[in-house]
């Protein structure tokens, strides 16, 4: 039998860019060994993400993710499945976040912008 494991939200409200494609999604995001799980908003349908412009969208910079353009990821109506190496963030972002990471192997780099397990 496997025993399902709890991992908290990191982040709540959450703002993740597809960095090329002119768009963003709210949300929460989770961490989950070599992955994040964003867990976004759903449109009208309960189906569709909730998709918004990225040039009109107020965000929280302190809340902000960028999935960078060609990065991989799984997306299953609102959820992004998306490995660490992809996505990248503001170290105001990883300061909002890394009290709940403390006695991890995780470590963020300011000049790459990325979290790495260690």
């Amino acid at each position: 039998m496997i025993t399902p494991t709890f991992n908290p939200c990191i982040i709540t409200g959450a703002c993740l860019i597809f960095q090329g494609k002119e768009i963003c999604i709210r949300g929460d995001l989770f961490l989950q060994g070599n992955q994040f799980i964003f867990n976004g908003c759903f449109g009208g349908t309960d189906v569709e993400p909730a998709w918004e412009d990225f040039h009109t969208t107020l965000r929280d910079s302190a809340r902000t993710l960028i999935l960078g353009a060609g990065s991989h990821y799984f997306q299953r109506r609102a959820v992004f499945v998306i490995p660490l190496e992809s996505l990248s963030f503001e170290k105001e972002v990883f300061d909002y976040f890394k009290d709940g990471l403390e006695g991890t192997n995780y470590t963020y780099s300011a000049h790459t912008k990325k979290l790495t397990l260690n």
